[in-house]
């Protein structure tokens, strides 16, 4: 094998993984809960850190446009999950939070998505396999400074800032 296959195979194997569950994810907590992934991880985002970010910070966290972002808010404000408000301090900034529907939301969408990881990644691999998968991937985000606080988290370290 050379060098060249030996880092190819696993990467096109994690890309493929990794759109694989994308996929199948986005399908379950859209006919679960009306959501998509990434309506459901800034909800949770949102539920984590509160209304003090602007929606450009978010943007930047979910990796999408302002006009992306705005587009998001707007139906998640449509369907009463989230509220705008302008900043006291800048009125050209605008803040996001959560209505009370959309903190109940944000709570079922979390049993949801472990209830769907445990089924289709968790019970797959034995203890010591996820593990090394785990640590494996912590490598190559801290290479990359994008090991963040909410994996920290997950695995019972103490969370560190984004």
């Amino acid at each position: 094998m050379t060098d060249t296959h030996r880092f190819m195979l696993p990467w096109v194997t994690l890309v493929h993984t990794a759109t694989f569950f994308l996929q199948e994810l986005d399908a379950h907590l859209e006919e679960t809960l009306g959501l998509s992934t990434v309506e459901q991880e800034f909800l949770n985002q949102l539920a984590k850190r509160g209304g003090g970010r602007t929606m450009t910070d978010f943007a930047g966290a979910l990796r999408l446009s302002k006009a992306g972002m705005t587009k998001l808010v707007d139906r998640l404000e449509e369907a009463g999950l989230v509220s705008r408000s302008p900043s006291p301090e800048d009125r050209r900034v605008t803040h996001v939070g959560l209505t009370a529907k959309g903190g109940r939301l944000v709570s079922r969408s979390r049993e949801v998505l472990e209830a769907w990881v445990e089924e289709n990644f968790g019970r797959l691999l034995e203890g010591a396999e996820l593990d090394a998968v785990g640590d494996a991937l912590r490598k190559v985000l801290e290479a990359h400074g994008r090991w963040s606080g909410q994996m920290a988290y997950l695995r019972g370290e103490a969370p560190t800032p984004d």
